[in-house]
């Protein structure tokens, strides 16, 4: 998935409506013209910049981009329909804030679009599922849903950010923009103890387990310190949740190939290729473990996929 901006999710903005503290977004895939409905927190103080990365680095285009699916993932958008402002009453929130809603509403449901580059645009899956990846797949077919399961996902990913032993602003941001609740709740997670056994039996059984590995591996992946201990413990995360060995690397394959995928997307603009981001795609490439060859068969396929000479 591509890092989500503010003009492209314009783009499919057909209504907004403000209610009390929220949002009403009606978002239209222009193939499809399928409609789909999602509702964005306001927050005074909370604008555009807040939840759309000001980091132009691959590294920051991707944790945006993972925040997104993340956030769809974990629910951390609320469910409930808000109270309407009563007629007349002015609106307490800015310009800015009431687009930094719009693009959480569309966070919310990000799990449901793909990126199409040629046409610069976000669809409904159902409109370029030849344009999904194995784990846009796996997140569309299994969810996670069960409340408890989003709840361990999210001290998984915590365990993970901390496992250096500390966690920099940039990281606590990331945290905070897909962990459900208020943003002292990166605070909570932080400050509880590392999951036990007992805690993964909790676990609802079923495809949604091979759905936490998979996030838990994209968010190793560009946390900067993935390294062989850590590796070790996502492994173990697997076998904790009866997720077989050799299924939990094929997850991390889907992870890595998704990152790449996203650094390809940057490296062809428009379907015309960009020489300095295509070097920073091949770096990515090896910083994941895919190798030279692994670079060369991710482009291939992604060109045959985007219709790319």
């Amino acid at each position: 998935m591509a890092e989500i901006t503010f003009p492209t999710v314009k783009a499919l903005l057909e209504d907004a409506e403000e209610l009390q503290d929220a949002v009403r977004c009606t978002f239209r895939c222009p193939v499809t013209q399928a409609s789909v409905v999602a509702t964005g927190p306001l927050e005074k103080g909370r604008e555009l910049a807040d939840v759309c990365s000001g980091d132009t680095s691959l590294i920051g285009s991707l944790r945006s981009a993972l925040s997104g699916l993340f956030s769809a993932a974990l629910g951390a958008a609320p469910d409930e329909t808000p109270v309407r402002l009563a007629e007349g009453v002015a609106s307490p929130y800015s310009d800015e804030e009431r687009k930094a809603g719009i693009v959480l509403a569309f966070k919310s449901v990000s799990d449901q679009f793909v990126y199409d580059p040629q046409g610069e645009r976000w669809i409904t899956s159902e409109g370029a599922s030849e344009l999904m990846t194995d784990f846009d797949r796996q997140l569309r077919l299994a969810p996670i849903r069960a409340e408890r399961d989003r709840k361990l996902a999210s001290r998984m990913l915590v365990e993970i950010a901390r496992a250096d032993g500390q966690v920099t602003p940039t990281e606590w941001s990331f945290l905070a923009s897909f962990i459900p609740g208020d943003l002292s709740s990166v605070d909570t997670y932080m400050e509880k103890p590392r999951l036990t056994a007992e805690d993964f039996s909790q676990a609802s059984r079923g495809a949604a387990r091979d759905t936490m590995v998979m996030l838990a591996w994209a968010l190793a992946h560009v946390d900067d310190h993935l390294d062989e201990a850590e590796d070790e413990r996502l492994l173990g995360y697997a076998d904790k949740l009866k997720v077989p060995r050799e299924r939990a690397l094929a997850l991390r394959d889907y992870a890595r190939t998704h990152l790449l995928e996203n650094a390809l997307l940057r490296a062809y603009p428009k379907g015309k290729v960009s020489a300095g981001e295509r070097k920073e795609a091949q770096a990515l490439a090896e910083q994941l473990g895919l190798g030279e060859a692994g670079f060369a068969a991710a482009e291939a396929a992604f060109k045959q996929r985007y219709g790319l000479a």
